[in-house]
Order: structure tokens, then sequence, then C-alpha cells
């Protein structure tokens, strides 16, 4: 068949098994010249399966398996078309279009604006890579091709891990399943490369080289050991006095809210600012990176983040993010002799094995002061 721009059908012919006459069914073509013969492609390998099937059911029933009735069989030219239609539309459902489809479904709706967002950007790398190995369509996709990619991540255990759910879920909410059976989550204590804090010349470099909210957010990260969101969110009804009359700083952190469990915090000289400085009508002390943070996009956060990882780059700091100002301070409360138990406590950890984790791992104890 020759197709043109002004095609917009392709006529094939059956024989009635009752009358014995030939009938004709047009079959819509729609796009390009291009998509229109592949679309006429399709349907001759569509038609030549229907075709094997009936030979090999012996039976009398041709490619739109007609009824005996006059009636049924108008009734049936209308379901084949449905039926290749919609046999097209599944068969060839682009892997780039199947997160529209996610987003419709509960499985979606129901995770926070976070994970979302993560799953957007881990699902966008993933029809990446199958692009470039010639896997384009929705029914391309198999447990090979998805264990390939899996394979090909680099970083640490709990990256493949947080790829394995996001993935696993997408895929089953638009009924792609058993594509993750083969492979197996990595035990995320494997990895090797952790976050390691500042030393003293680094925070003092860091402290030296910013300025405006960006020096008392790094100020207040530095002695308080918040993390970044907490830190950005501070606000003037965080500041308080204990039984003595001491200023603290009294916050549920953001990452475990769902606790209630409050951190108490002294607020130390570098950070004095807190209790001096007026905050604006909303209450926060940091209002234009509030603003930024706050930009209506769940990345925003992560993109003043990298703000601030970029200057790091331009101070010579390599391989250390804003989280290490965290490790920094347990590090300081470790070197003032108080306990893992202790630390927790004031940093918020929910086991003594989380904070054994943080600080200088290649601190050496002096077993001579001891023994």
């Amino acid at each position: 068949m020759k197709v043109t721009a002004e095609t917009t059908s392709y006529r094939i012919n059956f024989t009635d098994p009752l009358s014995g006459k030939v009938k004709k069914v047009g079959l819509p073509l729609f796009g390009t010249i291009k998509e229109k013969k592949q679309q006429v492609k399709e349907l001759q390998a569509y038609i030549n399966t229907l075709k094997l099937q009936a030979k090999k059911m012996e039976a009398k029933q041709l490619i739109l398996e007609i009824e005996a009735t006059k009636r049924s069989r108008l009734q049936h030219d209308a379901t084949f078309v449905l039926k290749v239609k919609n046999y097209r539309s599944q068969r060839h459902q682009k892997i780039s279009e199947l997160f529209q489809e996610y987003m419709k479904t509960d499985a979606y709706k129901q995770v926070s604006v976070k994970v979302q967002y993560q799953r957007q950007k881990h699902f966008a790398i993933f029809a990446d890579y199958l692009s470039n190995q010639g896997i384009i369509y929705k029914d391309q996709i198999n447990a090979q091709s998805v264990a390939n990619f899996m394979n090909q991540l680099e970083g640490k255990a709990s990256t493949f891990n947080k790829y394995y759910a996001n993935l696993s879920n997408i895929l089953k909410a638009v009924d792609i399943t058993d594509m993750f059976t083969s492979i197996k989550r990595k035990n995320a204590e494997a990895d090797t490369q952790t976050k390691m804090p500042f030393t003293e010349k680094e925070v003092e470099l860091i402290i030296k080289n910013f300025s405006g909210e960006w020096k008392k957010i790094v100020l207040t990260a530095a002695h308080t050991g918040l993390r970044f969101v907490d830190c950005v969110h501070l606000k003037k009804e965080h500041i308080i006095n204990d039984y003595h009359g001491t200023p603290i700083i009294k916050i549920v952190p953001s990452k475990t809210s769902h606790t209630g469990r409050a951190l108490y915090i002294k607020i130390t000289k570098p950070i004095h600012f807190l209790l001096t400085d007026k905050p604006t009508k909303n209450g926060y002390f940091f209002p234009e990176r509030v603003k930024m943070y706050q930009a209506g996009t769940a990345h925003a956060g992560a993109s003043l983040n990298h703000v601030f990882t970029k200057k790091l780059k331009s101070l010579g700091i390599f391989n250390k993010g804003f989280h290490s100002f965290r490790h920094y301070f347990v590090d300081k409360l470790r070197q003032c002799g108080l306990t893992n138990e202790q630390i927790g406590s004031i940093v918020g950890h929910s086991s003594v094995k989380q904070t054994r984790d943080y600080g200088d791992f290649h601190h050496v104890i002096d077993l001579e002061k001891i023994l």
C-alpha cells in the first residue's frame, strides 16, 4: 500500500463466511507519513497474528470473528477497529510517557512532594538510559533491561536502594510488574564513602568567606549541629529561656517531625545574633533563604545546598557539604568528653549506632591517658 500525506485509512478485505462476499473495513491512520507507514506495518503484523490464531483454532471465523447474523457482523466491524486501536496504544506506549500515567495513580498522590520529585528525576534517568539502548516502548521493557540499568548505577548502596524503591513502585503502578524479582537491594552499611566533618581551619575559612544571611546560617550550623532545612527555617519562636533563664533553641527537626520530639540547644556567643536580630513579620531569621527554599518546587532546597557546595569548591574544600557541619558539631561534643548517648540526645539521633557513625572515624583514642 502506498501511503501519502492524504491517506487517512488502511483498508483490508475479508470474506464473509455466511454470504461468501468480500467485505472491506477501513482502519484510521493518523500523524506524519512516516508514522502512517509504521501504523500500516503494525496493522499488517497484527492481522497476520490473527490469521495464525484462526488457523490454530481451526475455526471458520476470519479476522473480525464475524458472528452468524448480519447484525452482529456490523457490530464486530466496530469491535475490530477498537481492538486495533487498543493494541496499538498499549503496545506502543512510549516509556517517556509512562510517568504522566503514573501521576494519575493513587500511588503517586499518596507520597510526599519530595518523593514525587525524586521519583520523577529517577524515572527520567531510567527512561534516558533505556532510550540509549534502543528501548523506546512500554512492551520492550523486561527484567534484563531493568537489571542492566541497576547494575550500571554508581555511588552508595543507599542511592541504589532509592532507585530500586522508586522505579519498582512506578512500574508496578503502570502495570509493569515482576521486573525486580531477580534484583536484590544492597546493604547500606557497606557504604565506604561517608560524610566527613569540617576541620577547624575549614570552618574558619567558610565563615570568613560567607556574608549576610549565609554567614549567619553557617555559624548556626557550626554551633548547633542543626540540619540545613532547620537552620534555614529557624524562627523567633524557637528561642526560649530554660528553667535557669538561659536562652536556648527549642526546635522539632523537620526530619523527625512525626515523633514530635524537640531538641534543646544552648545559644553560644558566636550565635548571639539570634537574641538581638529582629525577625521578619513571619518570624524567620533568614527570610531570603526561606523564600528561595519555598519557591514552590520540591528541589528548591537541593538547589540552595548546591549553591553552598559550589562555594566550598571555590575555597578548595571538596567531597564535603552542609551536612559536614553536623559531623563537625558531633566531633566538638565528643572532644568535650560527652558520650555517644549524650551526643545523640543533643543532635536528635534515634540510636547510639547512628551517633557512632558521625564525626571523624579516624580519630585515634589516646589510651595512655585512659589506662
